[in-house]
């Protein structure tokens, strides 16, 4: 039996709702003094990077399910362009010998639902503005990720110099992702991007 796309959604949420008690649970000790801002900062970086994986494995579950019909979109227009009978003959000739698809950079997955649904939908119904926060969000996961000198110049010329008010030990992905950006209820940029998570996720 199908699932409705919006259960994905629903799913997604949960994990992201996961991760940010785990959040709240380290800046709790860290107020408590029983941790350091460093290590707190790990765990930030170590959050965010679920967050990534979790919205990854949203994109990959939602493409093979609305391909192979286990799941039914919650929106109109969505049409596959080609009929799988089973998730393993969908796999094969998707991947066409390829052990995995990367689905970030976002173009990627675009590119492939225009083959394989008619216009692309769901996959193509995000503004540029939408693809742009995808952007930034995986730049962010990138220097973390990495570390490497291309990720960190990418990360402080398109995340750090856009940003005003930063203070200078929130100008790491660490820092940046803690930054209380907004008061009346306070929010910080990683929750910002669980939310924006969830809000593109086109299901």
């Amino acid at each position: 039996m199908s699932r409705p796309s919006s259960a994905l959604v629903s799913d997604l949420i949960t994990h992201l709702d996961s991760l940010d008690k785990t959040r709240i649970k380290m800046e709790k000790l860290f107020k408590d003094k029983s941790l350091s801002r460093r290590d707190v900062e790990k765990v930030y970086e170590a959050l965010y990077l679920r967050t990534i994986t979790f919205f990854e494995g949203f994109v990959e579950e939602l493409f093979w399910g609305l391909l192979t019909k286990r799941i039914r979109p919650s929106l109109r227009g969505v049409v596959t362009r080609v009929d799988f009978k089973s998730d393993i003959i969908a796999r094969d000739i998707v991947l066409a010998k390829k052990p995995y698809i990367d689905w970030f950079p976002y173009q990627r997955t675009e590119d492939l639902a225009k083959i394989y649904f008619r216009g692309g939908r769901p996959f193509t119904f995000l503004d540029e503005q939408d693809k742009g926060e995808i952007k930034n969000m995986m730049k962010i996961r990138n220097v973390i990720a990495h570390q490497s000198t291309s990720s960190l110049q990418i990360f402080q010329k398109d995340i750090i110099s856009n940003t005003l008010g930063l203070l200078p030990r929130e100008k790491t992905a660490a820092g940046f992702l803690r930054n209380q950006f907004r008061t009346s209820p306070d929010q910080t940029r990683m929750e910002l991007y669980q939310l924006r998570t969830i809000d593109r996720s086109f299901a």
